[in-house]
């Protein structure tokens, strides 16, 4: 049995979201045993995956709102 790191890189995560949606991007960070964030959006979202008061539908809708207002900001090419 492995132990699964993964790291989460600001990009990565907008991208995936884009292309995939929430789901994919909860599917990809829930298989995870460890989680390593690069600074800002990524790290911002694993605070709030590790909040005490972790309530699944609220914390997954602020990580969305979180990870689109990114990919507004970063734009399209």
């Amino acid at each position: 049995m492995g132990f699964h790191k993964r790291w989460l890189m600001n990009d990565s995560l907008i991208d995936m979201y884009r292309s995939r949606g929430i789901n994919a991007v909860a599917e990809w960070v829930d298989g995870a045993d460890a989680l390593m964030a690069e600074d800002g959006l990524a790290s911002k979202v694993v605070d709030l995956l590790h909040e005490e008061q972790f309530d699944p539908i609220n914390t997954w809708n602020k990580v969305s709102e979180l990870i689109s207002k990114a990919s507004i900001k970063k734009g399209f090419k």
